[in-house]
C-alpha cells in the first residue's frame, strides 16, 4: 500500500476505536485488519497508534473539570494540528479520551 490517505487514516481510527459501534472504546487492531485487510492494517495501525498518543498529550484533563468540555478542548487542539482528519475520526479519539478520564 502507498502512503495512506487522510481518509484511510480517518476510517481506520473510527474502526479501531469502535466509535458508534461499541458501547465503550475497543481500540482493536484486529478490527482494522478484518475490515480493511491485513496489508492496509500494517500500514495504518502505526499511524493510528501515534495519533492516539498525540491526542492524549492534551492537557485538557488537567485544565477542564467537565468531561464534555474536556473532550471538546482536546479535540479542538487536535483538529488544529490535524485538519486533514475527518470530524468523525477526531470525535472517536475524543470519545476514547473522555472515556478514560471519567
Amino acid at each position: 500500500m502507498a502512503t495512506p490517505s487522510a481518509d484511510e487514516i480517518s476510517q481506520a481510527i473510527v474502526i479501531w476505536t469502535g466509535h458508534k459501534r461499541e458501547r465503550r472504546p475497543s481500540r482493536a487492531d484486529d478490527h482494522v485488519a478484518t475490515m480493511l485487510g491485513t496489508d492496509a492494517a500494517l500500514d495504518l495501525l502505526p499511524i493510528v497508534h501515534r495519533l492516539q498518543a498525540e491526542f492524549y498529550e492534551s492537557n485538557a484533563s488537567n485544565t477542564v473539570a467537565d468531561l464534555d468540555a474536556m473532550g471538546t478542548a482536546a479535540a479542538a487542539d487536535f483538529r488544529r494540528r490535524h485538519p486533514e482528519l475527518s470530524e468523525e475520526a477526531v470525535d472517536a479519539l475524543a470519545w476514547c479520551y473522555t472515556y478514560d478520564w471519567k
